[in-house]
């Protein structure tokens, strides 16, 4: 009988190890993607850069009821004038807004109307002194 070397018997051995290491090796690499994976997941979605809601009631959890409706994929204050308040309506940025700011629109308020008088009488009557009576004079002389 002729015995093999055992060099050769070593060498058998050797690919059930390489296997091993090769199967670890894949299960790390294998974590390290599925940790990736999860972790760029968490800052897509977790961060809400972009929120996305796909019905009513995930802008109401979301938002703890300040934007209660879900338009267009984003969650806002109101679609139609019956989501608002009595006396608000729903603005072009879907806000709800006071009937009185939507009319008046952002133009500052300039005080009351100042009517000019249209006859010396009516300019005479508010007179006090005699300088004024002088100006209204001036004033309907030059008509």
């Amino acid at each position: 009988m002729v015995e093999a070397p055992r060099e050769k018997a070593g060498r058998r051995d050797r690919p059930r190890a390489r296997g091993r290491a090769a199967r670890a090796i894949a299960a790390v690499i294998g974590s390290a993607i599925a940790l990736a994976l999860g972790a760029l997941a968490v800052a897509c979605n977790g961060g809400q850069r972009f929120p996305v809601c796909r019905s009513n009631a995930e802008c109401v959890e979301r938002d703890a009821g300040a934007a209660t409706v879900c338009f267009n994929l984003k969650c806002v204050e109101c679609r139609y004038d019956t989501d608002c308040q009595a006396g608000q309506v729903c603005s072009a940025t879907q806000s709800c807004q006071g009937i009185s700011d939507h009319a008046r629109g952002p133009e500052v308020d300039a005080g009351p109307v100042r009517w000019e008088e249209s006859t010396w009488a009516e300019c005479a009557e508010k007179c006090k002194e005699p300088s004024c009576l002088k100006k209204c004079s001036e004033k309907f002389e030059q008509r």
